[in-house]
């Protein structure tokens, strides 16, 4: 009965319309190198099921709707038994094709806003959002915004004269691929806003060239790897509003060309690293919204080009370091909502570029005489200083 049915479908394919983009390589799901009846019990074992379900894999999904359904077995069956072509190697624009191809197929291409020329036969610097170098090798990858959804496939990492990398504001979910750490050559890559989980890849902090990092609005946890220190030509850090934990690296410290660091609205600890003194190019230091629980370190005074200090709801505690006082370019602090004690530092009156200061819900702060004619933006339930 079993031949029978397969003959009856073997007849109806030869008869079909191409299926797809059903191949030999990729219906090689054992990698034996024959489209055999081992990849034949595999694929059964997801036929009928649909995005979100448990055993969905997009691998058998041939034509991208969405299901494993009668047409995937079509497309199956019509390379049954044929030769699988080996896959073209990770390199070069053939290799650069496939990659795209994966991360089309897995991302439901199809129901993307904008698919212009993808998987169509033209150049890839037509495949919109798709530039290339005078090789032809894609060198910038933009997506932001189009729909894309389930995974990042690891495929995208063999994209290796790639420079910039966007494909915020969509729906991707799942992990981020470690791979994306052999992108040797990429300089920006934007990941926020959308709904990647899990921990952020030590790999990384492999990206020697990386100037821009950009992981906000997602749902990651674990720890913010300290392999991020090894990004020495970065320029800006954004891991905001995600639920990462455990302390901050004290590596970090040595991004000595770092000139924005949001490390707002997660659940990271302290001790806040004196290290980050370190960072004399930073001009915005965002801790804020964070269960720090700590002092403020003194070493922040170093941060000669600091333009605005945000650690406000970070359970801070202890005084507020008076060489706060030495940052001369400073222009908004934001304190608020902490556990801070002591006298305000005269030392801040001082700052000439001040323009914006919020103490308030600090209970046991309080304002010394030397600073009773100076101008305050915020410091509801700061009382006089007893002296």
């Amino acid at each position: 009965m079993f031949r029978f049915v397969l003959s009856f479908l073997f007849v109806f394919v030869l008869v079909s319309p191409a299926l797809g983009q059903t191949t030999a390589a990729n219906a090689d799901f054992d990698g034996s190198g024959t489209v055999d009846f081992q990849d034949f019990l595999v694929f059964v074992g997801a036929f009928g099921s649909k995005t979100g379900d448990a055993n969905y894999n997009a691998k058998f999904d041939f034509d991208g709707n969405g299901a494993v359904d009668f047409q995937d077995f079509l497309g199956f069956t019509s390379v049954f038994g044929q030769t699988a072509t080996p896959t073209p190697p990770a390199g070069g624009v053939e290799g650069d094709r496939a990659a795209l191809v994966a991360l089309y197929q897995a991302t439901n291409g199809d129901n993307w806003t904008d698919k212009t020329n993808w998987l169509s036969d033209k150049p890839l610097r037509e495949w919109v959002g798709v530039s290339t170098n005078s090789q032809g090798r894609v060198d910038s990858l933009n997506l932001s915004g189009n729909d894309l959804s389930a995974p990042i496939p690891p495929e995208l990492g063999n994209l290796t004269k790639l420079e910039f990398l966007s494909l915020r504001f969509n729906q991707l979910s799942g992990p981020i691929p470690p791979e994306l750490g052999n992108l040797s050559n990429l300089t920006h890559l934007y990941l926020h806003n959308n709904k990647l989980s899990g921990a952020i890849p030590s790999s990384l902090g492999k990206l020697a060239n990386l100037y821009e990092l950009s992981l906000s609005s997602n749902q990651l946890t674990g720890g913010i790897p300290s392999s991020l220190g090894n990004l020495t030509n970065l320029g800006r850090l954004h891991l905001r509003n995600n639920q990462l934990s455990g302390p901050i690296p004290p590596e970090l410290g040595k991004l000595s060309k770092l000139t924005k660091l949001d490390l707002n609205t997660n659940k990271l600890s302290g001790p806040i690293p004196p290290e980050l003194g370190n960072m004399t190019n930073l001009q915005t230091l965002n801790l804020g919204a964070n269960p720090l629980s700590v002092p403020i370190p003194p070493e922040l005074g170093n941060l000669s080009n600091l333009k605005q200090l945000r650690m406000a709801e970070a359970q801070l505690s202890g005084p507020i370091p008076p060489e706060l006082g030495k940052l001369a370019n400073l222009e908004r602090v934001y304190l608020s909502y902490n556990q801070l004690s002591g006298p305000i530092p005269p030392e801040l009156g001082k700052l000439a570029n001040l323009v914006y200061l919020t103490l308030s819900h600090n209970p046991d702060l309080c304002m010394p005489s030397a600073l009773s004619g100076w101008q305050f933006y915020n410091t509801d339930g700061v009382a006089k200083c007893s002296e």
